[in-house]
C-alpha cells in the first residue's frame, strides 16, 4: 500500500472514532440493546442505560447478551488502574460492537455500545 493510500485509511479510520466517541446514545436497557442495535440503519448507532447495581453486574450482563446471542468476544480489559472503567470489542455478522462501562463497585454503572456496521 503506498504512504498516500496507507495515510487515506488512517484519516478515514479517524473519523469513525470520532464519530464513535462522540454519537449520542439512545436510550435501552440490559433486555433489549442488541434488538435496539440490529434495527438500526446508521453505519455507527450508539445505545445507553443505567445499571443500578454496579459495574460488575453491569458488564457480566452485556458480556452474557452477547454470548446467547453468539457474538465472539475479541478483547476486553479494565481501562484504569482503580477499576472503574471497563471495556469489550465483540464481533457478530456484519458488525463490531464497542461496550464502555464505567462506574463504581457498588453504586450505578454507565453502560454505553456502539455498533459500527460494515458498509
Amino acid at each position: 500500500m503506498a504512504i498516500g493510500e496507507l495515510a487515506g485509511q488512517f484519516a478515514q479510520d479517524d473519523e469513525v472514532v470520532r464519530e464513535v466517541l462522540n454519537a449520542e446514545a439512545s436510550p435501552s436497557s440490559p433486555d433489549a440493546f442488541l434488538d435496539d442495535l440490529s434495527g438500526a440503519g446508521e453505519p455507527v448507532e450508539t445505545v445507553g442505560w443505567t445499571d443500578a447495581v454496579g459495574l460488575e453486574h453491569a458488564g457480566r450482563g452485556v458480556l452474557g447478551a452477547y454470548e446467547r446471542a453468539g457474538a465472539s468476544l475479541q478483547m476486553h480489559g479494565f481501562l484504569d488502574l482503580h477499576g472503574t472503567a471497563w471495556a469489550a470489542v465483540l464481533q457478530g455478522g456484519e458488525w463490531v460492537d464497542v461496550v464502555s462501562v464505567a462506574g463504581s463497585h457498588g453504586g450505578p454503572a454507565s453502560v454505553r455500545v456502539a455498533r459500527i456496521k460494515a458498509e
